[in-house]
């Protein structure tokens, strides 16, 4: 059977709001740069997904939507199998996306004024959510070694024990 994905297929993305075309010099990234600094796919949406998006498209009727037993089922299954953690269902809190539950984790647990952990290099909206939320950014950069990063623990701590850092986040997989 042919496969009927085309990662070949390369589609023009400038003057269609793409952030990380449209809006390189937002993020000071030079006009000559390929943008591979956010985790944008530049493939094609696949066919089963562009069918599913018809039909509600085509149904007209775009009210809000709720979350069913079968999404709670899913999510529930895919932590335990990916993490081998089983939280209770109670424990789910769905969000539009990573960067608003950041947002909403900096507000819940911490304060204004309080500081908060980063491991830079890391996704930007991380930094810029918690500057936005009037909180301070304490960055325990990653080490490079051999190609790899790792975790500077030794500074970690120190970072803890010398601050009122009342947060730490974390990107698993760490991006980029």
């Amino acid at each position: 059977m042919k496969n009927k994905y085309n990662f070949d297929k390369i589609i023009n993305r400038e003057n269609t709001k793409s952030e990380k075309y449209n809006f390189k010099n937002k993020h000071n990234v030079p006009e000559d740069v390929i943008p591979l600094w956010v985790a944008d796919m530049d493939f094609e949406t696949l066919p089963e997904v562009k069918e599913a998006l018809s039909k509600a498209v085509d149904h007209g009727i775009y009210g809000y939507s709720g979350i069913d037993q079968n999404y709670k089922d899913a999510a529930l299954k895919w932590v335990n199998e990916h993490y081998n953690y089983f939280p209770n269902e109670e424990d789910l809190i769905p969000t539009p996306g990573v960067v608003y539950a950041i947002a909403h984790a900096i507000r819940a647990f911490s304060k204004k004024g309080d500081s908060i952990i980063i491991q830079e290099p890391v996704y930007y909206p991380f930094r810029k959510m918690i500057e936005l939320n009037g909180r301070n950014v304490l960055s325990n950069p990653l080490i490079e070694e051999d190609g790899t990063y790792k975790m500077n623990l030794i500074d970690l701590e120190k970072k803890f024990i010398n601050s009122d850092a009342r947060i730490l986040i974390l990107c698993n997989p760490h991006n980029p």
